[in-house]
């Protein structure tokens, strides 16, 4: 795999996976659900924290390449805090596109579908909370593992002999 498709992937997959954690632990937590029932409220909101990370990847690889182009260097810490805080930027955005997706797919496909009118009431609340808990629950760990894929990143970016093809 290219490393910058590597650095897309793992990115995303690593978001994943932090969003499935906390927000089973603090379901568990606050809301006493079930590890079961938490898990699979998570995973309805799976393909927006990728989505985030996924596209906060790609941008920050070209801008590293035009960087690189333009003889700066970067280092893994600074890749990923660039890489994580743009991933919190788009997740408010991804969120709210895949609510609006998964209510447009609701209105077609569903017996008894929500309004969009109600649809549209909850969005912004949504949202806002959604932002929040990327942020309080997500930054740090997120920033910590983001790092070490920078770092790989950067190893195969450079042809470092130790990273494999």
């Amino acid at each position: 795999m290219k490393p910058r498709l590597e650095f897309i992937v793992v990115s995303a997959l690593v978001a994943g996976l932090l969003q499935v954690v906390a927000f089973v632990a603090l379901a568990a937590v606050w809301w006493g659900l079930d590890a079961g029932d938490s898990l699979r409220r998570t995973l309805l909101w799976l393909p927006a924290a990728m989505a985030a990370a996924g596209l906060a990847a790609w941008f920050m690889t070209g801008l590293h390449g035009r960087a690189a182009a333009a003889g700066k260097r970067w280092s893994a810490f600074g890749l990923a805090w660039r890489t994580v805080l743009l991933a919190m930027i788009f997740y408010p955005a991804c969120v709210a596109g895949w609510h609006l997706l998964t209510a447009l797919g609701d209105q077609l496909w569903a017996a008894q579908p929500a309004t969009m009118a109600q649809t549209l009431e909850i969005l912004p609340t949504l949202v806002q909370y959604s932002a929040i808990f990327a942020v309080v629950l997500g930054t740090l760990p997120a920033l910590l593992i983001e790092t070490l894929v920078s770092n790989r990143y950067l190893r195969r970016i450079a042809g470092d002999s130790k990273s494999k093809p």
